[in-house]
């Protein structure tokens, strides 16, 4: 079935602004508390002039005009979940929540029509009753709206799935010109494939995405193999671990040195009957928010309590095995003591030097895989290597996208066989668009070499008559669930935090992770933890896309978020923690913020990391060239160069001034 066309567009030159003005104050606040917004990690916060609510696309389209002939900067709004202030403006806010139907759905082709305020967790039930099919990959949650989590790169984990934003088809975008036209853009070349690339990632500055073709599948269940490993143990295996299954995501607990490791496949099984209503409220209610939150609280002015609420959270919550309450005990006594050297539990500085020939044969693998490609990734401290990619005018159409499989692992790497049952079949993802896009490709990544040597029968566990791992878990066994789609990759993300992600090269990820480790561990040894972080830090990681400033957009990707929980809405240290976790990562590792979250990357930064950077600048100013859509966070990390000259003029360095930037919007600065 061909797509719906789009929304039809009279002209409004005719209207005078005041016509305007009477068309929009039906769904117009001018005054009051629904002005001021606040994202729901309530760490921004702004007052607008006004706030659109609009229930059409034509709605839209006069709010737009209304702006652009007001001169006054308008963001699109969605569902607020960015933690930074992506949103945050002083001119007008489009709350685009009314635009929230499902135009169509179709079972055939396995793709659907909706507009761009939907939220995620209503789509899926629309796609689920309309047509049983399911989105391929998700994130954490489904609270975003799908123009947001489009415009943001939002991504799931799996090697094998690229974010979100790839999967759609084409979208319908208002733009801030004349007449605030809608136009439709796809990877087809005459629906001008430059807008549609620059939107994939939009950061909601070329445009307001009111309409998304999407692809999906047909709707599945997963089930969840989960089991934890020592942090030294996984270092080695990452990669085993990360190709092992369709999806993969990652739970290190620096703290205590433990990975919990969650492999999702796709599977027929029935699913597994949830746990009694007493052991939920007891897990998910009073550990996770009340006794977790509680303990946060004091560590607030108590730090040095935080790794020993970390190994308790672990023993009691968040390990996969039963609990052992002599193991809590010794660990709590061996930390009390200062027995930390050989310890089970707690990482020590003198266990780095272990760790240390790990992480030399680890670089010395990529630097025979790096010589093999030929491609190694330059670093954005030497942003000279990295010049401006050529200008759009002379380039009128992109290119077709062609996943490349950058990271592929050397043939020469040598990986464990494992039992022939232990893996799913590999997965195809669906097609990218129905028209423009390659064929259905195979999964770029191969699974693991599943053929035994040995003649011998794998050795089973005796609870769930299941294969053994070839890998050293703290467990008898894993635990297992199945579940719906859905139900498996969301889950509660407890209350309001502070977050800081960062992506980084696929083949970087055991190094990057030592030395977070590193850093950590002599951080933890140091009297009182002045350090403060909380846990987890979650590891996920994700397939190659064609979004310009994804990113994801050049190879394969891991992502690495820390997070620093805010007990009962109080203010909680962060500062400190994410800048040199974000500094470490981005000098060292080519690490790249996760657009919804709040970073101090200038312009000139972000260029040396895309290069197609100006590509996107140039499609932003041809769509916008009034910067109707221009706020301060698009305006600090997009378009103005300033910070130097400022910093010359002795305001401060450039990071200096770019966290006073920040800070204008911040609740708590």
């Amino acid at each position: 079935m061909a797509p719906l066309p789009p929304p039809e567009q009279p002209a409004l030159g005719h209207l005078s602004s005041a016509d305007l003005r009477r068309l929009v104050a039906p769904f117009t606040i001018l005054a009051g508390p629904p002005l001021r917004f606040t994202n729901w990690a309530t760490t921004f916060t702004s007052t607008a002039q006004a706030v659109f609510r609009p229930v059409t696309v034509e709605h839209v389209r006069w709010a737009v005009e209304l702006a652009r002939r007001d001169g006054i900067e308008l963001r699109a709004a969605g569902a607020g979940h960015s933690p930074s202030d992506i949103v945050c403006t002083g001119g007008y806010i489009l709350d685009l929540k009314g635009l929230n139907k499902v135009l169509d759905v179709d079972p055939t082709s396995q793709t659907f029509h909706a507009e761009g305020g939907i939220v995620l967790r209503d789509l899926h039930t629309v796609l689920l009753e309309k047509g049983s099919l399911a989105m391929s990959c998700l994130g954490s949650i489904s609270d975003q709206t799908l123009a947001g989590a489009i415009s943001t790169s939002t991504h799931g984990s799996g090697v094998s799935f690229p974010s979100i934003s790839t999967c759609a088809t084409f979208l319908d975008i208002v733009l801030p010109l004349p007449s605030a036209p809608v136009v439709r853009c796809s990877r087809d070349p005459a629906q001008d494939p430059d807008l549609f690339h620059a939107a994939l990632c939009g950061i909601g500055a070329v445009g307001i995405v009111v309409g998304v073709g999407m692809r999906v599948e047909r709707a599945f269940k997963l089930e969840e193999e989960v089991f934890s490993m020592r942090f030294d143990d996984f270092n080695k295996r990452w990669r085993e671990i990360a190709e092992s299954a369709e999806h993969v995501r990652c739970w290190w607990f620096p703290q205590v040195g433990r990975v919990k490791i969650s492999r999702l496949n796709r599977t027929t099984k029935a699913i597994t009957a949830p746990a009694s209503p007493l052991t939920s409220f007891l897990s998910d209610v009073l550990l996770a928010k009340h006794i977790h939150a509680l303990a946060l609280s004091l560590a607030r002015y108590f730090p040095s309590l935080l790794p020993y609420h970390a190994w308790f959270m672990w023993t009691f919550r968040e390990q996969p095995g039963p609990v052992s309450w002599r193991v809590f005990l010794r660990g709590v006594w061996e930390k009390v003591s200062g027995r930390i050297k050989g310890s089970g539990v707690w990482p020590s500085v003198e266990g780095l030097e272990e760790m240390d020939e790990e992480r030399k044969r680890q670089e010395e693998q990529l630097v025979e895989e790096e010589g093999e490609k030929g491609d190694r990734p330059a670093s954005p401290a030497s942003s000279v290597d990295i010049g401006p990619s050529p200008s759009t005018t002379a380039r009128p159409t992109s290119p077709p996208f062609k996943p490349i499989d950058t990271d592929r692992p050397s043939r020469s790497s040598k990986l464990p066989s494992l039992p022939s049952d232990l893996l799913t079949p590999p997965y195809t993802p669906p097609a990218l668009s129905p028209t423009s896009s390659p064929p259905r490709l195979a999964r770029s990544i191969p699974p693991l070499a599943i053929t035994s040597t040995s003649s011998s029968p794998p050795e089973i566990y005796p609870k769930s008559g299941r294969p053994k791992l070839p890998w050293p878990i703290l467990e008898d066994e894993p635990s297992y669930r199945v579940d719906t789609s859905v139900r498996i990759f969301n889950y509660d993300c407890g209350f309001p935090q502070y977050t800081y992600e960062s992506c980084v090269p696929y083949s970087r990820t055991g190094l990057a992770l030592y030395s977070l480790n590193a850093w950590h561990t002599t951080e933890l040894a140091k009297p009182g933890y002045p350090l403060k972080a909380h846990f987890p830090i979650e590891i996920r990681w994700t397939e190659k896309d064609d979004g310009w400033l994804s990113p994801t957009g050049q190879g394969r990707g891991c992502y690495l978020g820390a997070i620093q929980y805010r007990p009962f809405n109080l203010p909680v240290p962060y500062r400190s923690y994410f800048s040199h976790f974000a500094s470490l990562l981005h000098f060292s590792f080519s690490g790249k913020p996760h657009w919804a979250k709040s970073h101090h990357l200038s312009p000139r930064d972000l260029r040396a990391l895309y290069p197609r950077f100006d590509d996107w600048l140039e499609v932003r100013k041809r769509v916008d060239p009034e910067g109707v859509l221009v706020n301060e966070y698009v305006r600090r990390h997009l378009v103005e160069e300033r910070e130097e000259e400022e910093g010359k003029e002795g305001e401060g360095d450039g990071r200096e001034v770019m966290e006073r930037r920040v800070r204008r919007w911040k609740i708590r600065p």
